[in-house]
């Protein structure tokens, strides 16, 4: 299986990703682009972070979620060794504050062998 992505739902407004990785792809060195806003309707330039649902299975590993920016990119979020949901719909998306926003969003984990499950619901434009 190694990793995959599963676009759960994509309209104009929303889009729900699902995003495994079983521990035998290296996603350590450097972050890794899960959701390209170019394949995504609309094809959105800024995605904000509505709703994480995590489960991280290594204790003392950690996936750090990126917003990514054509000059820098941002931390989102931090998923770490536990199964965790992060619903942020009451008070907005996380908002995206990288520079230059590509509307795409990256994974970087820390160590090799770390197994992840994340559900990400994002919303499209400003």
């Amino acid at each position: 299986m190694t990793v995959s992505t599963q676009i759960i739902q994509d309209n104009d407004r929303y889009a729900v990703l699902k995003f495994t990785n079983d521990g035998t792809t290296d996603e350590s060195v450097a972050a890794v682009v899960k959701v390209d806003a170019s394949t995504l309707v609309g094809a959105p330039t800024n995605v904000k972070i509505r709703k994480i649902t995590a489960d991280v299975m290594n204790t003392a590993q950690t996936v750090f979620i990126y917003y990514e920016g054509t000059t820098a990119d941002a931390l989102a979020w931090v998923a770490n060794s536990h199964t965790d949901v992060k619903d942020f719909s009451e008070v907005g998306p996380l908002p995206n504050n990288a520079t230059g926003r590509t509307g795409d969003i990256s994974f970087q984990t820390t160590a090799n062998g770390t197994i992840y499950t994340i559900m990400l619901e994002v919303v499209k434009g400003s």
